[in-house]
């Protein structure tokens, strides 16, 4: 199609219009660059925009499995907690402290050893 030497440097050159049709031709392409870095950065509907909007979908639904995953787990010791009564005791006595009637709980300091033990 092009023989080498002359028509690809010719085929290369790119001149501008002279005149007034040279400004024309700037005016444009200030337009277009403007139109291009609108689209590209526009907000709430640019392509930045739309990028940093399906990063926040993303995220936004990692966190839905994870909480739908907590509501499942708390659904089920909901139903333990109502139907186990010796799950239900042992939940109200851990986590609340909760002690049957006449009944005392006794704290002894650590022994000496347990206190090395810890430090190590």
């Amino acid at each position: 199609m092009f023989s080498q030497g002359d028509s690809i440097r010719k085929f290369s050159r790119i001149r501008l219009p002279s005149g007034p049709m040279k400004n024309v031709v700037v005016v444009g392409a200030c337009l277009i660059a403007g139109a291009l870095l609108w689209v590209i950065f526009a907000p709430r509907m640019g392509i930045y925009s739309l990028l940093h909007q399906r990063s926040t979908l993303a995220h936004l639904q990692v966190e839905y499995v994870e909480i739908q995953e907590k509501n499942a787990f708390l659904q089920k010791e909901i139903e333990r907690i109502q139907n186990d009564p010796d799950y239900f005791e042992k939940v109200a006595r851990d986590q609340y402290g909760l002690l049957k009637e006449n009944e005392m709980v006794f704290e002894f300091p650590p022994s000496k050893k347990e206190k090395k033990d810890k430090k190590e």
